[in-house]
């Protein structure tokens, strides 16, 4: 008997089964049911056989809720009050809060579409899993990279941008953050007036519905709120961090209070399911008959007349498509999305619209001024068994534990807690940032086209390969070497180097507010040509100081008596790397030469239509974010940003759209927020 018939029968005995849960009324035609593919489990006949009576048991029966994906309407109106261009972490806020007026009318465009209930998007622990997907994935790229990247592939970085409802709330680790007081208040002191850590406050509490305990009556949280935020506890690994931070003398405290230290990470996570902003705030309102929605609606340019913008310009279904606004258009296709689109639109730099032959309608300094947090992503060993094992989290008990209950390791990202210090005293936030990753990544494994495969059946509601090992190969484990694209000829020193069974990942990021800026500029005329996107990473000598100091707080972390208890220790696969070789490890030159090399982006692309003081010359927008000197068209997301969040990007986007909401509509919706901060 071949290997294959050896599974086909077993398998096929499995779905049958399936199918006649549904015929006996346990199911319904349509739901999502978990399918194992015993060809990559290799399982045994006694596995099998319990895993087939599990189902007649109705055990491993799973709804992940109606698959199919909403009806938007197939005709358009002629004019909208409001047009949002994008429905990601800003433009799904916008989309709810401006349609509770049922005056208005509102349309919401997206050039993606909507996989709320893929259980790629919908499972934190798949979080990773989305990456070059190009259904999922802008698939944007950087320019090669002079001071940095010299591993990587052309020496330029991935820039992962989620491309569907949601956007990058769809497609990032989950974490709310909202940032330093101190970083709100520089936006204010320089220009942003009403943006200050007091102003913006009540409008993270609009949102949020906290769900930790001893945090509810917390001022600093709420409840009731569209976003669900919870923590999740992993593994012993976090009580041993937060020791280590106590011992070098950092507060343990609430990662939202405004402060520094060490703390358990908050998720945008509810009953195990990620909360991203099209589940939080839009699925609940598409039923508004003043909202329409168009999906795979790629704008091509904002139409303005007389320094008045007045429509948008779309494909879909392959033809040009006009839609006119009667109130204002929003821009909110994020930090690369939106200075492309002004830029194609003919609001821009003078000398490079006239250069790429685009008609010059305002002079404004549109993709420039860009910011970005970069990353490393060092491993430590441990000699404890506290960390989790990826066979654990992707065995058949997690997953019936996730299906049924919501909870264990796939409710989770695997990060469990963060550190922040802010080395340098004259800084307004913490220079540097640890997220504790509570598994190890490793270089190797899996084919290097089965990520796609697994998003793609899965998105046509087809198997979920479980656990993720193809030729005992983990499938997991490529995906980190698949999104970072290193040049090949460093993973044969880090594969034999010895390693431990146990440990987890620290991934630093550093410079919470970069010296270094890049720009954003438009590749052609043609608005499906990618624009070129130049980060200037480590250009600036201040931010590869960070990083160094980054690295040493990290080397004197793992040094503490909490962390030796568990025998914490760099493996050998970070020292040996030959780039470095001529450079002792741990010296402040080997951490240089490590960061030149292997940081990368953090994905917090921002500030590339910054707003400012209505004088600031290098600011695109008012602090009302209107465009300066056009009418009728504001940019609301991660652009619009004066200065980067100092910790991660999604909860200030979510903040600045309530915000946004409030200034278009002209009301003041946080009134009893700000009453109770007062108290």
């Amino acid at each position: 008997m071949r290997d294959t018939d050896r599974v086909t029968a077993p398998r096929k005995l499995y779905e049958q089964s399936i199918a006649k849960l549904i015929d006996r009324g346990i199911g319904r035609q349509g739901d999502k049911i978990l399918i194992l593919d015993i060809a990559d489990l290799k399982m045994d006949r006694t596995t099998v056989i319990i895993g087939v009576m599990a189902v007649f048991l109705g055990i491993a029966y799973i709804d992940y809720g109606s698959p199919n994906k909403p009806k938007f309407p197939k005709m358009l109106n002629p004019t909208y009050d409001y047009i949002i261009i994008g429905a990601g972490s800003a433009g799904c806020v916008l989309a709810n809060r401006l349609s509770e007026d049922g005056k208005s009318t509102v349309l919401l465009l997206e050039a993606g579409g909507y996989h709320m209930d893929n259980p790629i998007i919908s499972t934190p622990m798949f979080a990773d899993a989305m990456v070059f997907n190009e259904e999922l994935d802008w698939g944007y790229k950087t320019e090669p990279q002079k001071y940095s990247h010299k591993v990587y592939t052309n020496k330029a970085a991935h820039l992962t941008r989620g491309k569907m409802f949601g956007g990058s709330s769809n497609a990032n680790f989950m974490v709310y953050m909202r940032g330093n007081a101190n970083g709100f208040d520089r936006w204010s002191d320089e220009g942003a007036e009403g943006w200050s850590y007091k102003d913006v406050l009540p409008y993270f509490l609009k949102s949020e519905d906290i769900n930790i305990a001893g945090l509810e009556t917390s001022k600093y949280h709420s409840q009731g709120g569209p976003l669900k935020v919870s923590t999740a506890k992993l593994t012993p690994l976090s009580g041993i961090f937060l020791d280590a931070g106590r011992e070098l003398g950092y507060n343990v405290h609430d990662c939202n209070d405004g402060e520094e230290g060490f703390c358990e990470i908050q998720f945008t996570t509810g009953g195990g399911v990620r909360y991203g902003t099209d589940r939080a705030f839009l699925n609940p309102v598409l039923d508004r008959p003043n909202l329409h929605v168009a999906d795979y609606a790629h704008v091509t340019r904002i139409m303005i007349e007389g320094k008045k913008a007045i429509g948008v310009e779309f494909i879909k279904n392959n033809k040009k498509r006009f839609v006119l606004v009667s109130k204002e258009i929003i821009l909110s296709a994020g930090a690369i999305g939106s200075p492309h689109i002004l830029l194609l639109s003919g609001i821009g730099p003078k000398k490079h619209l006239e250069e790429m032959q685009i008609p010059v309608v305002a002079d404004l300094p549109v993709g420039e001024n860009m910011e970005d947090h970069m990353a490393t992503f060092p491993q430590v060993d441990i000699d404890k068994p506290y960390d989790v094992q990826p066979g654990s989290a992707l065995s058949f008990l997690s997953n019936l534990k996730y299906k049924l209950f919501g909870t264990g390791y796939q409710s989770s990202s695997m990060l469990e807690a963060i550190a922040s210090s802010g080395q340098d005293k004259n800084r307004t936030s913490p220079e540097v940032f640890l997220y504790l990753f509570s598994t190890q990544f490793r270089f190797w494994g899996g084919s290097s086209s089965f990520v796609k495969v697994i998003a793609d059946e899965i998105s046509e509601g087809g198997l979920i390969p479980f656990p993720w090992y193809i030729e005992g190969k983990l499938l997991f484990c490529n995906l980190f070497k698949r999104h970072f694209q290193f040049r090949e000829e460093i993973f044969p020193t880090s594969e034999k180097a010895n390693r431990s069974k146990h440990g987890f990942t620290l991934i630093m990021t550093s410079q919470s507010i970069p010296k270094g800026r890049g720009t954003i500029r438009v590749r052609s005329r043609d608005p499906f040509d990618y624009p070129v996107i130049q980060p200037n990473y480590l250009q600036h000598p201040d931010d590869v100081t960070s990083v160094v100091n980054g690295m040493k707080f990290l080397h004197k972390l793992i040094e503490t008596k909490a962390m030796q208890s568990i025998g914490a220790r760099f493996p050998d696969s970070i020292r040996p790397y030959s780039f470095c070789g001529d450079h002792a490890f741990a010296t402040d030159q080997y951490w240089e030469c490590y960061a030149r090399h292997l940081a990368t982006t953090a994905f917090h692309p921002s500030c590339t239509c910054r707003m400012g003081g209505r004088n600031d010359k290098n600011a695109v927008l008012d602090p009302e974010l209107r465009v300066k000197g056009i009418s009728g068209l504001r940019v609301v997301d991660a652009s619009s940003f004066p200065h980067i969040a100092p910790y991660n990007m999604n909860a200030p986007v979510i903040m600045l759209a309530e915000k946004a909401a409030d200034l278009i509509r002209g009301i003041d919706s946080v009134k009893h927020f700000r009453e109770l901060l007062a108290k």
